[in-house]
């Protein structure tokens, strides 16, 4: 599922199918898939993991109670949290702890769905790993959702009921065609990613909400149908979480619990093929003319670079311009205390680059020089 991102992903996603469960989807759900990961082993074989995956959208904070209530309500680790203060802060332990209980028994579910698949298909009978779960939870959050396994509180009942009990919190989408271009993963992908960098300038603790996403490539996208358009949200939202471009997180609210999603570790790292052709060239100017030639002359620079590569004709679907443009904004716009660590950091992307960008970096040679005579 790399989508010629630029960036080797292994895995792929089982999407769950269910017209009677169209209510969620149009409230509190965006989308249940299975997250297929695989690796290749010495011997020739595959090594494939599993990973139910409920991708939700923002709850009310009253619908949200009332679906944990049915759920965990009388369970020892539903006690202990509905006993604990109700806060609004973001890092209210109480809602964020309500929220992936949910998130985690509605994955559940579609687990579920996909053992009975995998039994009827293959006659392989799946089970759960749960000591990879008590790596980051507690016993009784454990226990609480294997009761909801052997109580059976899981089935497509109590997902219609949960339906009923949620409104929708987000606006519909247009899936108007006019002004909107074919959907491909790398393009997606550079749309969001953008969107996370952009949001990290202006302030480290902004995040990006799964509505705004939604919004986003709808926006810019052609899709045939909602269920074409998740399944286009669900591809970005897994390689960035795969990549770790970005990571989970709650946001909290007077009215509303948000899922969102923060800065990931490896951000400053990643690149698709578009970025790292921007970045390419920004290497060149940092080591040509240092930090302070880097800053005079950065926007001349990219000016005569961006029209070189307009005339080699390098820009098409693959290299769009429009993103090139916002990755020159991205790089002409790092603060000058952070410049050497931001381009000397990612010299590791230039280890294996093709002819195309080589010819690229003989020209931005060419170009920096020429404006370091012309400014001395």
């Amino acid at each position: 599922m790399d989508g010629n991102i630029g960036i080797p992903v292994q895995c792929n996603f089982f999407e769950y199918k269910n017209p009677e469960l169209d209510p969620l989807f149009q409230t509190v759900m965006l989308d249940m898939v299975v997250k297929c990961k695989y690796n290749r082993r010495k011997n020739g074989g595959y090594s494939v993991v599993f990973t139910p995956f409920a991708i939700v959208r923002t709850w009310k904070k009253e619908h949200l109670r009332t679906v944990f209530l049915l759920l965990a309500g009388d369970t020892d680790y539903g006690k202990r949290l509905l006993s604990l203060p109700n806060e609004n802060s973001e890092n209210s332990y109480y809602w964020t702890a309500m929220l992936r209980f949910v998130i985690y028994a509605l994955s559940l579910y579609v687990g579920e769905k996909f053992k009975a698949y995998l039994a009827e298909v293959t006659g392989i009978k799946a089970g759960y790993d749960w000591n990879i779960i008590k790596q980051n939870s507690g016993e009784d959050f454990i226990k609480g959702c294997q009761s909801m396994l052997s109580e059976n509180r899981l089935g497509d009942r109590i997902m219609l009921e949960l339906a009923e009990k949620c409104d929708a919190m987000v606006e519909k989408v247009s899936l108007k065609q006019e002004g909107k271009e074919e959907y491909l993963l790398k393009n997606a992908f550079d749309t969001v990613f953008l969107m996370i960098k952009d949001k990290y300038a202006v302030n480290s603790a902004n995040t990006l909400k799964i509505e705004e996403i939604e919004r986003a490539i709808a926006g810019k996208f052609v899709f045939a149908d909602n269920a074409q358009l998740r399944r286009g949200i669900v591809k970005v939202i897994l390689i960035m979480l795969e990549t770790s471009a970005f990571g989970n997180h709650v946001s909290v609210t007077e009215e509303s619990v948000e899922r969102a999603f923060r800065r990931g570790e490896s951000s400053s790292l990643l690149l698709s093929k578009t970025g790292e052709l921007c970045y390419s060239c920004a290497e060149i100017l940092y080591l040509s003319a240092g930090k302070t030639g880097y800053e005079r002359l950065k926007a001349q620079y990219f000016e005569e670079i961006e029209e070189y590569m307009k005339d080699k004709s390098y820009f098409d679907k693959d290299i769009r311009l429009d993103f090139f443009e916002k990755y020159i904004d991205l790089f002409t716009g790092i603060p000058q205390n952070m410049l050497h660590g931001e381009i000397m950091g990612k010299r590791f992307l230039l280890e294996s680059i093709d002819e195309k960008t080589k010819e690229l970096r003989k020209t931005a040679i060419i170009i920096a020089d020429k404006l370091m005579k012309n400014t001395l």
